[in-house]
C-alpha cells in the first residue's frame, strides 16, 4: 500500500498557519471547551446539541499540521477524551498527507464516516493588491478597534448575534482586526483578518442579506489582502467549501488557489 504523498513546504506552512489562527480564535467562542492530544486537539461546545452539518459544529477534532500518519492510538485518545467531555457526535479535519487507505479503515472501524459531497478547501495567495472581478461602487476598509465596538452591533440582525459576541471578544486580541464595507454611514458586510508572522487569514465574512450581489464580499477580500501586505504578511490563507458555492467564486476571482482539500469526517461516537 502507497504512502500518502508529503505535503510541499508551502502546505505545511500553511497547515501549521491555520492551526495557529484557529487555536488563537477558539477562547473566543462563548462556552467552547478546549483539550490538547497527543497530535492535535478537541473543541466542545458545552450546551448545543449535535450538529448535522462539518461547519455548523464546534464539536470537532482538529489534525491538521500532522507531519506523520495518524495511528490508532491516535484515534483511541481522541475518543477516549470525547466521550469523556460528554460528545455524542463530532467532526474531524484531518491533513491529506497524514491519511491513505488504512487510516480510512481504522476511522470507519471507530464509526467515522468520510464526507465526500462537500469538500472543505483551504486556499492561498499572495497578501498584496487586489482587485474586485467586477467594478463596484462599494468600498471596504479596516475599522479602528474602539469604531468597531460601536459598529458591529449593528449588524446583529444580519451576521448573528453568537458571532457578533464572538467578533468582539476576537477584537480584543491585537492581531485580529475588522473589516467593513459601508452603504453611507450602514455597514452592510464585514469580515475578520489575523496577522500571524508571514501569513495572514481572512475570514469571518457575512453580508446583508439585502446588499448580496452587489461586491461587497469582493471589496473586503481586496481590503484585507492590502492590509495583510501593510502589516508586513507575504502570504493569504481562507478556507471554505463547495456548498458555499458562491465565496468559492469570490475567491478564485481573487486570486486564491486551492491549497489543501481536507479529510474532513462525520464521527458518531454512539456508534
Amino acid at each position: 500500500m502507497s504512502a500518502p504523498a508529503p505535503p510541499s513546504t508551502r502546505q505545511l506552512l500553511l497547515a501549521r498557519h491555520l492551526d495557529r489562527v484557529r487555536r488563537l480564535a477558539a477562547p473566543c467562542r462563548e462556552g467552547l471547551l478546549i483539550r490538547e492530544l497527543r497530535a492535535g486537539w478537541i473543541t466542545r461546545a458545552i450546551g448545543k446539541p449535535p450538529a448535522d452539518y462539518a461547519s455548523a459544529s464546534h464539536d470537532r477534532v482538529y489534525w491538521l499540521a500532522l507531519t506523520r500518519k495518524l495511528e490508532s492510538t491516535d484515534i483511541e485518545q481522541a475518543r477516549n477524551i470525547a466521550t469523556s467531555i460528554g460528545i455524542q457526535r463530532l467532526f474531524l479535519w484531518l491533513a491529506p498527507w497524514a491519511s491513505d487507505a488504512s487510516t480510512d479503515a481504522l476511522l470507519n472501524a471507530a464509526g467515522a464516516s468520510r464526507i465526500h459531497q462537500i469538500q472543505y478547501i483551504a486556499f492561498s495567495r499572495p497578501a498584496g493588491e487586489g482587485k474586485p472581478p467586477r467594478p463596484t461602487a462599494i468600498k471596504a476598509e479596516p475599522l479602528d478597534p474602539a469604531f468597531a465596538q460601536d459598529i458591529l452591533p449593528l449588524c446583529e440582525h444580519w451576521y448573528s448575534k453568537d458571532g457578533i459576541a464572538t467578533a468582539l471578544r476576537m477584537l480584543q486580541i491585537p492581531s485580529i482586526e475588522v473589516h467593513a464595507a459601508f452603504d453611507g454611514p450602514k455597514p452592510i458586510a464585514l469580515g475578520l483578518l489575523t496577522i500571524d508572522g508571514d501569513w495572514a487569514y481572512i475570514s469571518a465574512a457575512g453580508t446583508d442579506p439585502d446588499h448580496r450581489g452587489q461586491g461587497a464580499q469582493s471589496a473586503l477580500i481586496c481590503s484585507r489582502l492590502q492590509a495583510a501586505a501593510a502589516h508586513g504578511a507575504a502570504m493569504c490563507a481562507c478556507e471554505t467549501n463547495t456548498a458555499v458555492p458562491i465565496s468559492l467564486r469570490n475567491l478564485k476571482r481573487c486570486g486564491f488557489v486551492e491549497a489543501i482539500n481536507w479529510h474532513v469526517y462525520q464521527w458518531d461516537l454512539q456508534r
